[in-house]
């Protein structure tokens, strides 16, 4: 009978077997349009009968017949367009599922000991069948993943009524690979009495695939992959299983956002907390402070930053170690000291001081590098616990150490405040510097008096003077000019000078100009050809009238000082480079104090490059880009910077002055110390994480030192430890000549050399490389315990939040029994073989009637 039926009603076979199934009409029109179809029905049926009764002679039985048969047809049709149809009826039971998010991030390799929280690991090694003295050997991923397979587990027990979904999250290959990654369901139920072993098998099974090698800790990201994944699943819980660990910059602020998303869609969350949260005593190095260059035979202060937790009191040597920065040399003890750790003082609400446990402190070291060359310093610890799984990013320096001293003449139009600090840094280090000072409103005396070096009588003018000749006492020459706001004279600062001044740095001499409010404004050009041409095609910027009324500004009241902001490029150049990182160095700028004035710029030339900005956002150039500050331009085989305001010496009142001193440092180093190269390398820091981008950018120039025009420009990254060669090929940057750009992201850690002209045997006096190092990302390593207070957060309610101990609980609090839900699915007529036949049958005994009683 089924079988005719789905014939019938062009249902699938064995659709019907053990299926309830009812009919019924499914159209769904409202009362106004039944009503209407019943009244056209009713209308249609009468017209019809009428009809036969008054057509032909035919007897009226016959007549009869005929109308009905046609009623028939009208009532058949009618019912077509309420849609007729068997519907079946389906009964099925919903399991809902369960998602587990396992950490697989680099912080779950670590080890807990448990030593200040016994109870906390015997707990874990009694629920997961381990002795608690081994409880210690055992890494996190490695307890997670027993916790997960065990066949008298949680996981096991709710297997046997629900999908388990297991999703590890973290990754080593940010960008090409998914932050959540789900394996395929556990699915055992129906399987009896051996649902729990099969489920502890499959687990067990996905569990091996944790590596614990991620590079973040990210739980909200995680939860909303989880949750999206699962969207328009019975989901009956959604399981955290990490330490607690969030190192991703924006983890915290989003964490509430996925806490209220879950709550929104009525998904219990539950929190399984991994590992031990007591703080361990450790003491690393955040950072190491070193000028990039020094002179052979002076002494070099080194400033180790030390940040460290439970070891107030402690007493730690801090060794400098030295070795040649190519890697040929061994490494050697350059000076150590021992310290004693000091808490950080903090105040609280009634005044009183009190110390903490955590501490970051200075520790200075001085060394005398007894020759030349380039040399790597790195700092180590010993008598303490070092933080464990972590490198410490910033404990390394490049120093360049030079084997003569550096000759300085320092011009000054007047006694400035900057003039003095600058003089008195230079004259107080005359084992780096020898300074030859020319003050142009003071007697001869005075400057003599102030310098070092050669004692002048007049300002050297002419070129020799500034070049030097060999051999002649009375003419040294200088490897750096600095001209702090000079006044335009004769016979002084007038065109034969800015013409010697133009061809020194030409021939490779270095030159600083700092612009003032008084004098600055008299080597502008007002129209036509300047006779300070030399020194104005020298600077990199293009200066524009000070029109600031000075009087106004000195009786404003509360003046704003605007701090120095350093450009992409500033922050890695070795000018502006205060701290032992890219990071450091930005913090060591915001706390500076900043300026009250600087000069404004029209515009910057084509070959220069801006190191530092004005944060005023109302001073702009002509182009309507921040206004520079610190800008350097090669100019021949010489480097001019431009100091575009004269406040650095109001940074002597931070660190006792060490910032003010390793400023002067940088420029006076920069600006006398390895002339210009054709090819100079930079990425914007010193170490990067692997996956980070690194923007290389080159600075390439001819032979004859003018920007080079090519394309494309290549340069060689070269592993320094196993020498292989990477060829990259940098594209050249629009309207900026001479210059390329190329961003990488490095997929293997360790360190490399950037560098070009490979083949040339002059290549290391042409290409200025850089050094850079690729390591795993830091943020897993810096905080070793878990955090307990982030997976109670994860929790949607206090009870929700367990230990690992704990985590049998989670077979009793997940309770959730399969949904039993009846599907109806319509199968309508209208379109079947029996609406065919009994249309067509209708209709055919109609016309045999007709014909039978001669009805037209």
């Amino acid at each position: 009978m089924n079988r005719w039926m789905e014939w019938l009603l062009n249902i699938n076979p064995g659709e019907l077997s053990g299926v309830n199934w009812t009919f019924r009409f499914v159209a769904e029109y409202n009362v106004y349009i039944r009503f209407a179809m019943w009244c056209a029905l009713g209308a249609m049926a009468y017209l019809t009968v009428r009809s036969y009764r008054r057509e032909g002679d035919a007897p009226g039985r016959a007549k009869a017949i005929l109308g009905a048969l046609r009623v028939a047809v009208i009532v058949t049709a009618f019912a077509v367009l309420f849609r007729p149809a068997i519907v079946l009826q389906y009964i099925r039971t919903l399991h809902s599922s369960i998602v587990v998010l396992v950490d697989d991030s680099l912080s779950m390799s670590f080890a807990d000991e448990y030593a200040q929280r016994r109870e906390l690991g015997e707990k874990a090694a009694s629920a997961l069948g381990i002795e608690p003295a081994r409880i210690g050997e055992k890494t996190r991923r490695d307890l997670a993943a027993r916790a997960l397979g065990r066949p008298d587990g949680p996981l096991a027990k709710l297997a046997a009524e629900h999908p388990v979904v297991l999703m590890r999250f973290s990754t080593t290959q940010p960008g090409r690979e998914d932050y959540t990654r789900a394996a395929p369901p556990v699915e055992v139920m129906g399987a009896g009495g051996d649902s729990a072993r099969k489920a502890a098998e499959q687990l067990a099974a996905v569990a091996k695939t944790l590596h614990g090698n991620g590079y973040d800790t990210n739980i909200p990201t995680a939860m909303f992959d989880a949750m999206n994944a699962m969207k328009g699943r019975l989901t009956a819980a959604l399981v955290v299983v990490s330490d607690g660990q969030l190192t991703s910059s924006d983890a915290r602020d989003r964490l509430r956002g996925a806490q209220e998303h879950a709550r929104k869609i009525g998904l219990p969350v539950y929190a399984v907390a991994v590992g031990d949260p007591t703080p361990p005593s450790d003491v690393s190095v955040a950072a190491l402070r070193a000028p990039s260059e020094v002179r052979s035979g002076s002494p070099v202060d080194f400033t180790a930053v030390l940040t460290h937790r439970n070891m107030k009191g402690r007493t730690v040597t801090v060794r400098l170690l030295q070795r040649p920065a190519d890697g040929t040399g061994r490494e050697v003890q350059a000076a150590s000291a021992s310290v004693v750790l000091n808490g950080a003082s903090t105040s609280e609400g009634d005044g009183a001081i009190e110390t903490s446990d955590k501490g970051v402190q200075d520790v200075t070291l001085q060394s005398t590098p007894d020759r030349a060359g380039r040399f790597l310093y790195r700092i180590v610890i010993e008598g303490g616990p070092a933080a464990p799984g972590r490198d410490t990013p910033d404990a390394e320096a490049v120093v360049n150490v030079a084997d003569e001293k550096i000759r300085v003449l320092l011009i000054s139009g007047d006694a400035g405040w900057e003039f003095q600090r600058l003089r008195d840094f230079l004259y107080t280090q005359p084992q780096t510097y020898l300074v030859s000072v020319w003050q142009q409103n003071a007697d001869p005396e005075v400057s003599q008096t102030a310098s070092t070096g050669m004692k002048l009588t007049h300002l050297p003018r002419k070129l020799e003077e500034l070049v030097g000749v060999p051999g002649d006492k009375a003419k040294p020459g200088y490897d750096v000019v600095v001209l702090y706001d000079p006044q335009p004279t004769q016979d002084g600062l007038d065109e034969t000078f800015c013409a010697s001044l133009r061809k020194y740095v030409d021939l490779g001499g270095g030159l600083c100009y700092v612009a003032g409010n008084k004098h600055t404004d008299m080597v502008i050009p007002r129209a036509g050809k300047s006779p300070y041409q030399g020194l104005i095609d020298l600077l990199p910027v293009r200066l524009s009238p000070n029109t600031i009324n000075i009087a106004q500004r000195i009786g404003q009241r509360d003046p704003e000082a605007w701090p120095v902001r350093l450009t992409s490029y500033g922050e890695d150049h070795p000018v502006m480079k205060l701290g032992g990182s890219v990071k450091e160095t930005r913090r060591v700028y915001q706390v500076l104090p900043g300026f009250y004035w600087s000069h404004p710029v029209y515009d910057v030339k084509p070959a220069a490059r801006v190191l530092a900005e004005n944060a005023n956002p109302l001073r702009r150039t002509e182009q309507n880009r921040p206004e520079p500050l610190v800008a350097v331009q090669n100019y021949g085989m010489g480097r001019v910077l431009y100091l575009g305001f004269d406040a650095t010496w109001r940074w002597r009142a931070v660190e006792e002055g060490y910032f003010f001193r390793r400023f002067w440092n940088n420029v006076v180093s920069y600006l006398g110390g390895l002339k210009v190269r054709q090819v100079v390398i930079t990425t914007g820091g010193d170490r990067f994480s692997v996956g980070e981008a690194v923007e290389i950018e080159v600075e390439a120039l001819t032979r004859d030192y003018r920007p080079m025009v090519e394309e494309k420009f290549e340069v060689d990254l070269v592993n320094a430890r196993t020498g292989e060669t990477e060829t990259i090929s940098l594209e050249k940057v629009p309207d900026r000549p001479g210059r390329y750009r190329k961003t990488i992201r490095p997929s293997r850690t360790g360190t490399f050399e950037l560098t070009a002209l490979r083949g040339d045997p002059k290549a290391s006096e042409k290409v200025a490389s850089k050094r850079i190092t690729i390591e795993l990302p830091q943020a897993e390593t810096r905080r070793r315990e878990a955090d307990y207070g982030v997976m109670e957060q994860v929790a949607s309610r206090p009870e929700n939040f367990l230990t690992l101990g704990e985590m049998d609980r989670l077979a009793e609090q997940i309770r959730r029994p399969p949904l039993t839900v009846q599907q109806e699915v319509p199968r309508e007529f209208w379109d079947s073989r029996l609406a065919l036949l009994l249309m067509v049958t209708l209709l055919t005994a109609e016309w045999i009637l007709r014909k039978k009683y001669n009805m037209a």
